[in-house]
């Protein structure tokens, strides 16, 4: 179990990094559905290693990221949906 855990705090932290990079590079917006869904399961994951650890301060910061990161996936899913459909056709 120990060692789940620390792969889901490393791939957590991977994704936030990536995707913080990716976006400060142009290379995905800040309301694309990528950088909110690496946001959105990378703080997750994150808060889930940072609890299991007692690290209760990094549990609260990420668990914010990742409440903004489904208020954004909620907030934009219809432009996200509706632009997907406009590529298909």
């Amino acid at each position: 179990m120990d060692t789940l855990l620390n792969i889901g705090g490393y791939i957590g932290s991977i994704l936030l990094v990536v995707s913080f990079m990716l976006v400060t590079r142009g290379k995905w917006k800040p309301q694309s559905k990528y950088y909110l869904f690496a946001n959105l399961i990378g703080a997750t994951l994150l808060a889930i290693y940072q609890f299991w650890l007692g690290a209760y301060a990094g549990v609260l910061l990420n668990v914010v990221f990742a409440s903004v990161a489904l208020w954004g996936i909620i907030t934009y899913w219809p432009s996200i949906k509706s632009s997907s459909k406009k590529r298909k056709t």
